[in-house]
């Protein structure tokens, strides 16, 4: 519909020749096409961000370029229809998604679009829905069904994410695959679009954590999670954890590596050197933590308002343990891998429970790292807490996370102001003396003649009539 170039610079601007030229048929579809474009604001039409004027040429063409999300949908490929999705069903929500609502709102993606819910398809997929699933139903469960194309995407990222065994149809099985590849690049653009500074929506941090979940294909607090280590397989990894290793820094922290060994039951030659070899690849895995969270100012402190500037300041601590870290925080390439990785890859994310909320979302140094944040007044939202998690893009499993209460005061919203308004109103009207209730009505004697009241009816009692003959 549109070229590259279209969204790659932002600087870019076409303009419109007149409609009257010889091949006005092909300007019209193509003024049609960057209006629909416009519409799904991944193209803005003559706007400038510094003065929101109309750009026009002496000719009366207009100017057209690219926005934030447009470029990032080019620069992924990713359908227009679904970089429009992001904005409808993520940004655009009166709540931040969950985990759960953010698969929900990823299965309405314009590239499963050539995929069917076949007939056979339904008896595997209904059984992730009602037992084995994460989110499967827990009331109404005999009349749950997979009913729609949506609904069988969400039970494919449950089998993705559940480490459950094969289908035994072999569509299902490359379905799921091609999913969990559709998505994966679907969720990092998301990430980026999420974190910019003119959208800063919390929920990049759910974004982050669901693409690093796609990439090792299991859930952040999933029971498998040694399963990322080398040479660990599912049965080998479920055993590590009813026997009590049930993380990778367990592993890496162990005192005695034969220990390990001897739980899994392995006492050949080779088996006992299982165990030093599980150690020695746990510890090549960095180690991340949040030492102190802190802020500088308190409410007792003189001058301190709504609008007052908060200073907080967050230490970090990421140990590269067994992973050789160069001058410029990278790790050298592994030799017996022959890749590349980064050094850390570990992110400081802060958020608020706000519909803007982001407040810091960037990559953290290896070693100790003091970051200084500037809080621009109260909160609005019905928490105070600042949210912070120190999250690895790669391994699932080892991130740390804290929370922190911003100091008061905090400007009240206007719908809870204008709640407040009125109960004071309804607690001052039920205290005023002068409203009478019928229930604190006085009592009428018994003896009172007047019009009936107080007056009890009497039963009337039949007589019995005795027939003398």
């Amino acid at each position: 519909m549109t070229s590259k170039r279209l969204f790659e610079d932002d600087d870019w601007a076409t303009s419109m020749p007149d409609v009257s030229s010889p091949q006005s048929g092909v300007i019209t579809k193509l003024r049609a096409d960057l209006e629909w474009l416009c519409s799904r604001h991944l193209v803005e039409k003559g706007e400038d961000i510094s003065t929101a004027t109309t750009t026009t040429t002496t000719s009366g063409s207009t100017k057209f370029r690219s926005t934030v999300l447009g470029t990032i949908a080019c620069r992924s490929y990713i359908a227009p229809e679904t970089a429009a999705l992001f904005r409808i069903k993520v940004v655009d929500s009166a709540m931040p998604l969950n985990l759960e609502g953010l698969l929900r709102a990823l299965t309405y993606s314009v590239e499963f679009r050539d995929m069917k819910l076949r007939r056979d398809d339904k008896k595997p997929l209904n059984e992730i829905l009602k037992t084995s699933g994460r989110f499967h139903v827990t009331k109404g469960r005999s009349k749950a069904r997979v009913k729609d194309v949506s609904d069988k995407i969400f039970q494919l990222f449950e089998y993705i994410f559940g480490n459950m065994p094969p289908f035994k149809k072999w569509s299902l099985n490359r379905e799921a695959d091609q999913v969990a590849e559709s998505s994966a690049r679907i969720i990092s653009a998301l990430a980026k679009y999420l974190s910019h500074t003119t959208i800063s929506s919390p929920m990049a941090r759910q974004a982050l954590m669901l693409e690093k979940m796609l990439s090792q294909k299991m859930w952040e607090n999933s029971r498998h999670v040694l399963r990322q280590l080398p040479n660990i397989t599912q049965k080998v990894a479920e055993k590590l954890y009813e026997r009590g290793y049930q993380t990778v820094e367990q592993i890496a922290t162990v005192d005695n590596a034969s220990n390990i060994s001897q739980a899994l039951g392995k006492t050949t030659a080779t088996g006992k050197q299982f165990g030093s070899r599980l150690v020695k690849d746990a510890l090549e895995i960095p180690f991340g933590e949040i030492v102190s969270l802190n802020f500088d100012s308190s409410p007792e402190d003189v001058g301190f308002s709504t609008t007052t500037v908060r200073t907080l300041r967050v230490t970090t601590n990421i140990d590269m343990r067994n992973c050789a870290v160069g001058s410029d925080q990278r790790a050298k390439s592994s030799l017996t891998k022959g890749k590349y990785c980064c050094g850390a890859n570990f992110i400081l994310v802060i958020h608020s429970d706000e519909k803007k909320g982001l407040v810091y979302f960037r990559e953290v140094p290896a070693g100790r790292e003091e970051v200084v944040i500037l809080i621009q007044g109260g909160l609005r939202c019905e928490s105070k807490n600042l949210h912070v998690s120190l999250i690895n893009k790669r391994y699932v499993g080892i991130d740390s996370s804290a929370h922190v209460v911003v100091p008061g005061p905090h400007p009240i919203s206007p719908s809870k102001m204008g709640r407040n308004v009125i109960q004071n109103v309804l607690k001052d009207t039920s205290k005023s003396s002068k409203l009478v209730t019928f229930a604190k009505l006085p009592k009428l004697p018994k003896s009172t003649t007047t019009s009936g009241v107080g007056k009890k009816k009497k039963k009337k009692k039949k007589n019995d009539i005795n027939f003398k003959r």
